[in-house]
């Protein structure tokens, strides 16, 4: 594979321009809502059939690969009325046979899983079985084969059985798994970074934990990536960064990833970012301490409150005194009376 750092760190100036042009067209096209488009990111990625199918081939390990050709997006209306306000799932089918892959990515978990992949599943069920067959010998029913993409920081928890969690009968043998789950989590760097989909890449970006190290990845994302998806995975960074630094930050650093000799720029955004995040780090920490002893002060107080309470009540006086005295409620009055 050509190495793009020939590509596109090239010291002819009219050549810098016209990459830069190139990036900046394509930032431009994620400018005017980055929120909705990063949502989007994996939709738009894996609604590419050939994508799509490499995807599924690599991490269901199909012992007899899809082929070209053989998949299609499914696009018949199964989600039901409470699913309609969210970006609905990627459907593919089998040409030939009734066989559906269910992707759904996650960003964060999710513990009705189980329950989600199970409706869905049967509601395409539903909308796919030929109503004439049911009952119908050697008739087959449609199969679904869902796929959950997880990339965000922590460790995916959700059962991945609808058996899980439902009622149990003792000594009954429960079923396999309902769906496969791909935990970016479970993956290193280098595999995620040389691996040949496209939609690794974004793994990497989306496991990064510190602006810092989105930075890094990017760009070494963007030395190794295929020229015909150079422009593509630049959108895509833009839209991921800028979240965190902005829209002008941003255009910097892809500035100075895409133009040689701006290794100082890229110094001097990444000092300011650092700066700026360990600012909101402590600002959050001086934050977090003031609400601690806001919080010690209150549950002092109302101790106090309560020893007073104690006190009025041993002296057998009336509850209402003790409620204008102390402020607790009459609730809490009466339990400590009874106690």
């Amino acid at each position: 594979m050509q190495n793009l750092k020939e590509t596109y760190y090239t010291t002819d100036e009219e050549e810098q321009q016209e990459n830069l042009l190139m990036v900046q067209e394509a930032m431009a096209i994620y400018t005017y809502d980055v929120d909705h488009e990063h949502d989007k990111i994996f939709k738009d990625i894996l609604n590419d059939k050939e994508e799509a199918r490499k995807f599924i081939n690599h991490y269901l390990k199909l012992k007899e690969p899809i082929k070209k050709g053989e998949i299609e997006l499914y696009n018949s209306s199964y989600i039901t009325e409470a699913y309609k306000s969210k970006e609905s799932d990627i459907v593919y089918k089998m040409k030939d046979k009734n066989i559906f892959f269910l992707i759904e990515h996650q960003s964060t978990i999710d513990l009705s899983m189980p329950y989600r992949i199970e409706n869905y599943s049967m509601q395409i069920i539903n909308t796919a079985t030929d109503k004439a067959k049911i009952g119908k010998n050697g008739y087959l029913y449609p199969k679904v084969i869902p796929i959950v993409l997880y990339t965000g920081n922590k460790k995916w928890k959700a059962k991945l059985s609808f058996s899980e969690v439902q009622e149990k009968l003792p000594g009954y043998k429960e079923q396999d798994k309902s769906y496969t789950i791909i935990d970016v989590n479970s993956y290193q760097k280098k595999e995620l970074l040389e691996d040949e989909l496209f939609v690794t890449k974004i793994m990497l970006l989306e496991k990064s934990k510190t602006t810092k190290e989105l930075i890094e990845n990017a760009k070494e994302i963007l030395n190794n990536v295929t020229e015909d998806k150079f422009q593509k995975m630049v959108k895509i960074i833009y839209v991921l960064l800028g979240k965190k630094v902005g829209e002008k930050e941003t255009k910097r650093i892809l500035d100075s990833i895409t133009k040689k000799g701006e290794e100082q720029s890229m110094l001097d955004v990444l000092e300011r970012i650092e700066k700026r995040e360990k600012r909101e780090l402590e600002q959050r920490e001086m934050k977090g301490k003031l609400e601690g002893k806001r919080e010690g002060k209150r549950e002092g107080k109302r101790e106090g409150k309560i020893e007073i309470a104690k006190k009025l009540i041993k002296e057998g006086i009336d509850i209402d005194f003790i409620y204008k005295v102390t402020g607790l409620k009459k609730e809490e009055i009466k339990k400590l009376l009874e106690n």
